[in-house]
């Protein structure tokens, strides 16, 4: 098992090494290089008591509420060593998935996976595209080191004594706090237990609740909420009614199947109006979540054990971020499925090991290569943030958000004219966004119409009086110097 765990890291490292000559892009702009906490190593302990936007000049008050002090402490100790080269922090999120494909090996040859199965999972795992959001994106760490802890922490569960169980129990705190959906080991290791008939260590699960009562306290006295809607702008379900919430919510779950099986079509933003909301009993959005529900239950019913652990394993991480519970910070994001795939990953395995062994090898070496391809050529849409907005613009043609990254790419890269047409495409799908409408007026300034820009700004801030960058840029024009 230790060739097994070995070749899964290589290989997953291989995958991304594409990856660490990419820039900062998307977020990473603002919770690396917009972040003061993480200069000065003095300042670790300030991250126990400040949520994970709220040092940021700006961001806490257009984000949803996180508290994930483990993932800006990363964030710090990468700081230290490379500063705000990006190179640095793009190598520790390939040595965390690495690290995370390995553990898969010894993770499900625990429950009874055939040896070469496990292996067979953890190297799908390994390579399966979908994980390019969270690997090639230095904020994806949180998806890394949430499911890292997580499954270090189940690992331990399934060990015999005292001390594992103590570990386990420090293991998945560190999964809590480095992102809020490590939640989900409460479902999984009871759950698991129950699929394949072992017995529940009841004080171990007590164990995993009080740990879970303990962050939910400590994110509440940190961020003064359990939870706060996060704007409609990037999650339309805020705004939305209860049925359409949930008519809209599987047929999401349907997306993130159909990303989970067939990884073809990945795109970086699913905001507003990418996904139109489901309004009324229309067979066509609830079609996919049908279908690859009445698929899982026929490999339940064929193949037991295994298989209801991978449809666990699945299920129970996609759970709290599906919306079907509460509405989060987005309607839809594919690092969701980080952890998911391990599911994928041992049902396919799972397949694998009813069918002759060289056709099986065959299979598991095709997939491989189908899967390796596929996220060499992901990876290098994460490049830089043109190339980023450019490849979302082509796969989320009506999300806003897009539009406007595109815009704001291609004026950095002094070219307005094509600027102003993302921009205002992004108006078209969204008028009244602030944001959108600062953008326009720095462009317009760019581009010599001053009056232009001064009634962007202006109606920037009709819509956002608060809005800090529309009104420092008014003053500044109105002043004669340039806006930005």
């Amino acid at each position: 098992m230790r060739r097994w765990g070995l070749l899964c890291a290589a290989v997953a490292a291989l995958a991304y090494l594409n990856t660490l000559g990419h820039q900062f892009t998307y977020d990473d702009h603002v919770a690396i290089e917009g972040n003061p906490l993480i200069r000065d190593l003095r300042l670790l302990p300030r991250l126990v008591t400040t949520g994970y936007w709220d040092a940021i000049p700006g961001a806490a008050a257009d984000t949803d509420r996180l508290y994930r002090p483990v993932t800006v402490a990363s964030y710090a100790l990468n700081y230290a060593v490379h500063g705000l080269s990006p190179r640095g922090y793009h190598a520790v999120n390939v040595a965390l998935h690495a690290a995370a494909s390995a553990l898969t090996v010894p993770l499900l040859t625990a429950p009874g996976a055939p040896g070469w199965g496990a292996g067979a999972a953890g190297l799908l795992f390994a390579l399966h595209p979908v994980h390019s959001e969270a690997v090639a994106s230095v904020v994806g760490r949180a998806e890394l080191l949430a499911a890292l802890w997580l499954l270090v922490a189940w690992r331990l569960s399934l060990m015999p004594g005292p001390r594992a169980g103590a570990l386990a129990l420090g293991a998945y705190a560190l999964a809590l706090l480095s992102k809020e959906n490590a939640v989900s080991l409460l479902l999984l290791y009871p759950g698991a237990q129950l699929v394949l008939r072992r017995p529940l260590r009841r004080g171990l699960l007590a164990g995993l609740v009080a740990v879970t009562a303990a962050a939910v306290l400590l994110r509440y006295l940190v961020l003064g909420t359990l939870h706060q809607p996060p704007p409609a702008r990037l999650n339309p379900l805020v705004a939305a009614d209860g049925p359409t919430q949930v008519l809209t919510a599987l047929h999401i779950l349907g997306l993130y199947l159909t990303r989970l099986f067939f990884p073809l079509t990945l795109s970086a933003d699913y905001s507003y109006d990418a996904i139109p909301l489901v309004r009324g009993l229309s067979p066509a959005p609830l079609l996919p979540v049908l279908v690859w529900s009445g698929l899982l239950a026929v490999a339940c019913w064929r193949w037991r054990g295994l298989a209801w652990l991978a449809v666990l394993l699945i299920a129970a991480p996609l759970l709290p971020v599906s919306t079907l519970v509460f509405v989060i910070g987005t309607a839809m994001v594919e690092r969701f499925l980080y952890l998911p795939v391990l599911g994928l990953a041992l049902l396919i395995a799972a397949g694998l090991t009813r069918v002759p062994p060289r056709a099986a090898m065959a299979g598991l070496l095709l997939l491989a290569l189908l899967y390796a391809g596929r996220t060499v050529r992901r990876n290098q849409d994460w490049h830089d943030d043109f190339s980023l907005w450019r490849a979302t613009v082509q796969t989320s043609p009506r999300s806003a958000l897009a539009h406007l990254g595109l815009g704001m790419a291609y004026l950095g890269r002094d070219q307005p004219r094509e600027a102003l047409r993302e921009v205002e495409r992004a108006l078209e799908i969204m008028p009244r966004w602030a944001d959108a409408r600062n953008s326009l007026g720095v462009i317009r300034d760019r581009l010599g119409d001053r009056a232009g820009a001064i009634q962007a700004f202006e109606q920037a801030l009709q819509e956002d009086p608060r809005h800090p960058l529309a009104r420092q840029n008014l003053q500044t024009l109105r002043s004669g110097a340039t806006s930005r």
